[in-house]
């Protein structure tokens, strides 16, 4: 069994990291992993996962976990030396923060990590070729109905990629989804994907089936890949947790 692996950021990035400067710490250790990961022979990768879970913001994280998991190691649990691994498949980012929504919208744990990981892959600044925004993929006319119900004040349309503000509006919208279709977190997510109007209808179609078989029979393939990947994240987030 592997011995834990005590990891410190670079000077560089620590310096960065203690004035607030998250994204130029990320910036700066994905232009030097080859050094940062150096002292940690054979153990390079998880040593990288561990200096960047010390960041709030988790894009290169996340995108150093898919080139080095397999598929393979994610069909099973992970053995306590092998946790890291899925640690960094699934991060975490702006952790408080989620919980304190998770709590306040009364959405069930890894809903919204779950719903970031496939929209954005953790990338504040990312935005989708039809115009949506930021960690959770807000469209502008969403995130300002988000706002106006919300009552956040002083919302201004450019603030939308703001990690704060679009983790507000994903989350209110994200728990506007789930009371309308009843707690049904699958269903949740289809409508945050395909439109309540539309998940509306396919349920109205198929009342009499099972969570899962409804989900497996959603008619758009893009929806039902999207869906079936938010709750298998979902429930690997409720593992870790």
């Amino acid at each position: 069994q592997a011995l834990p692996l005590p990891v410190v950021l670079p000077a560089k990035a620590r310096t960065l990291l203690s004035l607030g400067l998250d994204r130029d710490a990320e910036a700066w250790l994905a232009s030097n992993e080859s050094l940062a990961s150096q002292p940690y022979p054979a153990r390079e990768t998880e040593a990288l996962c561990a200096m960047y879970g010390q960041l709030s913001r988790a894009k290169r994280r996340y995108k150093v976990g898919s080139q080095a998991v397999s598929f393979e190691s994610l069909m099973r649990a992970p053995a306590p030396q092998e946790r890291w691994s899925w640690e960094c498949l699934y991060p975490s980012p702006y952790q408080s923060r989620v919980r304190e929504l998770e709590q306040q919208r009364k959405l069930p744990s890894g809903l919204i990590h779950g719903v970031m990981r496939q929209e954005s892959t953790f990338d504040p600044d990312i935005r989708s070729p039809a115009g949506a925004m930021g960690l959770m993929q807000l469209m502008p006319t969403t995130a300002e109905e988000a706002a106006r119900e919300a009552k956040l004040e002083n919302f201004r349309a450019d603030e939308v990629t703001v990690p704060e503000v679009n983790l507000q509006l994903g989350s209110f919208y994200l728990a506007k989804m789930l009371d309308k279709f009843e707690g049904n977190a699958a269903l949740a997510a289809a409508a945050y994907n395909g439109g309540p109007q539309a998940v509306s209808r396919w349920v109205e179609t198929a009342k009499e089936l099972e969570a899962d078989v409804f989900v497996a029979r959603i008619p758009f393939e893009e929806t039902r890949n999207y869906t079936m990947k938010v709750m298998t994240n979902v429930q690997r987030y409720q593992w870790l947790s």
